[in-house]
């Protein structure tokens, strides 16, 4: 075998397209695949964002989302559930919630379509702070009434983990709370710090 000539170039196709998103801005660009000219062979679309000690909220548009298992939606790698069915090459809309829980200093929003050549899109992704979920900072000496926990009164912790944040005391502080379906001496632990 004799090569004479080898040049190199970069392929027009990757794995995984990947932009940013500003909490509480749109981003109006249009993503997916076989979409306004969009390809995204891989079928996976990342968007990283900054951290955020609450719960969010993600509304999009949508393009052609066949059934509700075509496009996964994942943050960190862990899923908060699908896109909405929009019908065949109709526009429809998404709203998913994010629980702070699953959220780190540096995140990623991913969107995985289920069969990577079925053509699907989504513009005007807006993260934003879901101003309808409690508050996760205790403030000393005053209750904090909201319901937490996991598939109790409509709440969900995918991860068993709920995080508060208070302020430092030079006092010791005693925490007090109502429980329920609380099975074991070790089903729940509580960490400070």
């Amino acid at each position: 075998m004799l090569i004479t000539s080898l040049v190199a170039y970069t392929s027009p196709f990757q794995e995984a397209f990947a932009d940013e998103l500003t909490i509480d801005t749109t981003n109006s660009n249009v993503f997916g695949h076989k979409y306004m000219d969009q390809l995204t062979p891989g079928g996976i679309i990342d968007f990283t964002f900054d951290s955020s000690s609450s719960n969010l909220t993600l509304q999009l548009g949508t393009y052609d989302i066949d059934s509700n298992s075509e496009i996964e939606v994942l943050v960190n790698n862990q899923s908060i559930g699908f896109l909405s069915v929009t019908g065949n090459q109709q526009t429809g809309t998404a709203s998913l919630s994010i629980n702070a829980s699953l959220l780190s200093s540096a995140n990623t929003l991913s969107f995985v379509a289920k069969n990577p050549n079925f053509q699907w899109g989504m513009f005007d992704l807006l993260l934003s702070v879901d101003t309808s979920s409690p508050p996760t900072t205790l403030s000393i000496g005053t209750t904090n009434s909201y319901v937490f926990g996991h598939k109790y009164m409509g709440q969900l912790t995918p991860n068993g983990l709920i995080d508060f944040t208070f302020d430092n005391s030079s006092s010791n502080l005693i925490l007090e709370l109502g429980t329920y379906d609380i099975d074991s001496n070790s089903e729940i632990e509580v960490l400070v710090n």
